[in-house]
């Protein structure tokens, strides 16, 4: 078990680390001054656009009364834009404001920068590799957290 332990805070530390390296670019976050929660939701909504309050909340188990508290300053910011749904009128659709595009482009300009300078240094390989021992172990949580309900 002390294996795993050390694995584990290793694993943590190397995330950590790599994710440092980028912090600069993604200096356009800073100008709005968003929680980590409200970065996650907006991070659920780049993913998948058009998405709804209760996709969020189901997505990060949370009320939705929680995920509606996190989107009042996405809105603020113009950052998030609330749409009613074409195919069910009481639902809201989630799209991105100008400044939700503007920081879109920035991450696209981060994901590029990030395959050609630094993944494509890996055997695709290593990446499939660790992509799936990442999918394995989702797996297991699920199963574990379903399995305690």
């Amino acid at each position: 078990m002390e294996e795993y332990k050390k694995v584990l805070i290793e694993l943590d530390d190397l995330m950590r680390s790599i994710g440092k390296h980028f912090i600069p670019d993604l200096e356009i976050l800073n100008e709005f001054h968003l929680t980590k929660r409200q970065v996650a939701i907006l991070f659920l909504i780049l993913k998948k656009p058009e998405t709804t309050i209760s996709e969020i909340a189901q997505y990060f188990e949370i009320s939705k009364s929680a995920v509606s508290q996190s989107m009042t300053k996405l809105e603020e910011e113009d950052i998030v834009i609330r749409e009613v749904n074409h195919e069910n009128r009481r639902e809201m659709n989630l799209i991105l404001g100008n400044n939700g595009q503007r920081i879109q482009h920035e991450l696209f300009k981060l994901e590029q920068k990030m395959m050609n300078i630094y993944l494509t240094k890996l055997p695709i390989e290593d990446l499939y590799h660790v992509r799936d021992t990442l999918q394995k172990l989702d797996e297991i949580i699920m199963k574990e957290k379903k399995d305690k309900s």
